[in-house]
């Protein structure tokens, strides 16, 4: 994942790894734009990847495309969020308080997305 970081043109502040037994590995690397994360399930040939970034100076794509590469990728999805926009920051009036949940339906050949609703948590229920 620091090669992933450093391809994506992140300044790396620190990283963690932990290595499962008997295969599988999650990992953090921790950049001064954000962070990126890879939790790996080699059983199932599958790894799942978030590359959190701000600013311009980074470009989270190039993480992706690097990654994919490493890790020899024969299937992907990939779905952009743009969040913490200087709007949302600058006016919170903007945020809707709602909590968006998005999952697969395994049933769909499409595989569609479905996403439901809800009222948020609190703080204290988090």
């Amino acid at each position: 994942m620091c090669k992933a970081a450093l391809a994506s043109g992140a300044t790396i502040l620190s990283s963690h790894k932990h290595f499962f037994s008997p295969h599988g590995v999650s990992s953090v690397v921790i950049v001064q734009e954000s962070n990126l994360t890879i939790h790996t399930w080699p059983e199932f040939g599958y790894a799942a990847a978030d590359f959190f970034t701000c600013g311009d100076t980074v470009n989270p794509w190039k993480a992706f495309e690097y990654l994919k590469e490493y890790l020899k990728a024969k299937k992907f999805n990939a779905m952009e969020l743009q969040r913490g926009s200087s709007q949302l920051i600058n006016d919170p009036t903007c945020f809707d308080d709602n909590v968006v949940h998005a999952s697969l339906n395994p049933k769909e050949k499409d595989h569609s997305i479905t996403v439901t609703e809800s009222e948020p948590h609190t703080d204290t229920e988090i």
